[in-house]
């Protein structure tokens, strides 16, 4: 294990800890916190953080030696997949009040999310490990199963991150006279967005170039990873400040209440 390894596994065991933490203070009863929205984010960090502990190369060598390489892509795959899906609930959570049609709008991104990784784990089933391979040494005419999964996954993780970012920037609008650090978090997480969406931007256009004039004479991953880390950086933030800002109160509420019955008592 490499020093930037132990690094940003230090880092994510951090950002999941807070998170963690954070669910087991939603157990308390907190006014003006939004409970179903801080779970959802409190989750969608928790789940970015395993998928970023995977893409660790240490982590992406075990899996690859210990699973077929189809099987570890499409693991690769479904924490992220499971985070951005907690982002848009997150948001269905904040801008719906409790209601029915709230209910049937979860339900029906609940039911996507199952839709597309049952077909993205289906797609790893039937594909070869030498289909994967093909893919992720970016031979991508070779791979035409890992070519479907990876489309599915710029289509839906595109679809989420165009919604997030319109409705992050427009709630920050809101929001920035009365909770500016909400209002914070949701710039950063409508920054977020962007990047995100030029990281896929820049796969689909990869996989265009490889099945009409043939690859592009760089590695892709190489140029993806500062966009992915500066996104998932932003995107962490962005949900954490949020979180930060009614959590804070809220725990200096509760010690408040906690010395006021001891003094009682």
């Amino acid at each position: 294990m490499t020093a930037h390894d132990a690094i940003q596994f230090m880092l994510v065991g951090l950002i999941v800890g807070a998170a963690i933490a954070k669910l087991f203070q939603l157990r308390f009863p907190v006014a003006e916190t939004n409970r179903p929205a801080a779970v959802a984010m409190c989750a969608a960090i928790i789940f970015m953080g395993i998928a970023t502990f995977q893409e660790s190369m240490v982590v992406t060598d075990f899996l690859g030696r210990s699973l077929d390489t189809n099987i570890s892509y499409a693991q690769r795959h479904t924490p992220a997949i499971i985070s951005f899906a907690c982002v848009r609930m997150a948001f269905v959570c904040w801008i719906w009040p409790p209601s029915r049609r709230r209910r049937r709008r979860m339900a029906m991104h609940f039911a996507v999310l199952v839709a597309v990784l049952a077909m993205r784990w289906s797609i790893a089933v039937v594909s070869s490990q030498h289909d994967a391979a093909a893919a992720l040494a970016g031979d991508w005419t070779a791979a035409p199963w890992t070519t479907a999964a990876v489309l599915l996954y710029i289509v839906y993780v595109g679809s989420v991150f165009v919604a997030t970012a319109l409705m992050a920037r427009g709630w920050a609008r809101e929001e920035s006279i009365a909770r500016r650090w909400t209002a914070t978090g949701l710039k950063l997480i409508a920054a977020s967005a962007c990047g995100f969406f030029v990281y896929i931007g820049h796969k689909a256009l990869f996989l265009l170039s490889a099945y009409t004039v043939g690859r592009p004479g760089y590695d892709p991953l190489a140029a993806e990873r500062p966009i992915l880390v500066t996104s998932v950086f932003l995107l962490v933030v962005g949900l954490g400040m949020p979180l930060v800002a009614t959590g804070v109160p809220a725990v200096a509420l509760l010690a408040r209440q906690r010395v006021g019955e001891f003094c009682r008592s």
